[in-house]
């Protein structure tokens, strides 16, 4: 089990490195819109991160699926040839 739990260290080491790479860039990113435009900015940024992560999110997942597809259709006719 001893490799199960180098993963799991691992798997939370990378997390938590990303965290904090994160909660640095979003400060530095929201310090001068708050300056800038108050709360209103810094809550218009935050909403339009998250929607672009939505949206990558969602191109990720459609290209996954494309690719799956694409992998069964291959699977299935290589399969008829077999028979």
């Amino acid at each position: 089990m001893a490799g199960a739990e180098e993963a799991a260290s691992s798997i939370i080491g990378s997390y938590m490195a990303f965290y904090s790479v994160g909660s640095a860039v979003g400060a530095a990113t929201v310090a001068p819109v708050y300056d800038a435009w108050g709360w209103t900015g810094a809550s218009v940024l935050g909403a339009g991160l998250a929607l672009a992560a939505l949206l990558l999110w969602g191109l990720h997942q459609l290209r996954s699926r494309k690719v799956a597809a694409g992998a069964g259709l291959a699977r299935s006719a290589h399969g008829a040839g077999a028979e």
